[in-house]
């Protein structure tokens, strides 16, 4: 008779070893964007913003839960008894699928105004498709092949990510854009044309610092630096809180917008983007408004032009932000 005596048990490291910093590194890096995601929600309540949040929610989990499943399954088959043996190929289409879901954030982001911003989460949902075809169709016609993209899906990879820093490096936030646009190429690893050497040398960990680089692009968008200077006037307030909040395909369109209006109005200033441009103009009464722009030197303008461009900005920035949004940044009475 067989006795529990009589069986060997190797230690647990031979079944299942699991790579601890590896994965340790991913979930804290999880965990701190989690933390700054939540504490940061209720200041974009009533924008457009909120679709973004969530899609950057979403896809912080799911990412998380993708690489952990790759970096423990890869460490169970490659190592202990299974040592030498081939990494999974399944597991490189995995990765794919989790670093291209980081773009959904950014184009949820280009489609925040109203009243198009619900529908546009079906067009968010329509890149995920494209951008995970190349591991679907991996997976359903070279099964057990390694996964190959073709140059143009590879290159296409990368203007999304030049859009991405478009969209935030001209904001007080080109820091935190920088740091997500590095995640993201690490996550991407050889799919980035000329990187393939890089992704080779990081080796396993190429992920949790790709992750972690996200991490700390979330922590600095919620601390953007330059802090913003004390002073402004209210208009120049109104105008970079959001320029920073929406990007600069946005910040343009509403410059524009603006700007047209001055024009037909006749007014003497100019939106530019570090804030208003007034033409010369002479101290009327004690009841000006002290105008600049950032950093500018600050002179007086009648309280007619003033709530003239407050009109004008509440008419564009209606589709982005609640009215309590640019209450609290612009109130009307400084306008009266």
């Amino acid at each position: 008779m067989m006795t529990v005596a009589a069986i060997e048990i190797g230690p647990p490291a031979m079944y299942f070893a699991l790579p601890m910093p590896v994965v340790a590194t991913m979930v804290a890096a999880a965990l701190v964007g989690i933390g700054v995601l939540v504490r940061g929600r209720p200041a974009l309540a009533g924008t457009t913003l909120v679709a973004p949040w969530w899609w950057s929610t979403l896809v912080l989990l799911t990412v998380t839960a993708l690489e952990v499943l790759v970096a423990i399954t890869v460490s169970v088959e490659t190592t202990g008894t299974n040592a030498g043996a081939a990494v999974p190929v399944w597991t490189t289409h995995v990765e794919l699928v989790a670093a291209a879901l980081t773009f959904c954030p950014l184009m949820a982001l280009l489609g925040a105004k109203r009243p198009q911003d619900r529908a546009w989460q079906f067009i968010v949902l329509s890149l995920a498709i494209v951008l995970l075809l190349p591991a679907a169709e991996a997976v359903l016609f070279r099964p057990g092949a390694p996964l190959a993209m073709h140059a143009a899906r590879r290159w296409f990879l990368v203007i999304l990510l030049a859009v991405t820093l478009v969209t935030g490096l001209p904001t007080r936030r080109w820091l935190a854009t920088s740091l997500l646009v590095a995640g993201q190429v690490l996550l991407l690893g050889e799919h980035v044309p000329g990187l393939a050497d890089v992704a080779a040398a990081l080796e396993s960990w190429r992920v949790p610092l790709g992750m972690l680089l996200i991490a700390l692009a979330l922590v600095t968008a919620a601390h953007p630096w330059p802090r913003q200077q004390i002073g402004l006037a209210p208009w120049d307030r109104t105008w970079l809180d959001f320029r920073d909040a929406f990007g600069t395909l946005w910040g343009l369109r509403v410059i524009e917008r603006f700007n047209d209006t001055a024009r037909r109005s006749d007014w003497p200033v100019r939106l530019g983007w570090r804030g208003f441009e007034f033409e010369t103009i002479t101290p009327l009464s004690p009841g000006g408004r002290g105008v600049g722009g950032e950093g500018a030197t600050i002179e007086m303008a009648p309280p007619e032009l003033t709530a003239a461009m407050r009109a004008a900005m509440v008419s564009l920035l209606w589709r982005f932000v609640p009215s309590d949004w640019l209450d609290r940044r612009w109130p009307a009475d400084e306008s009266a």
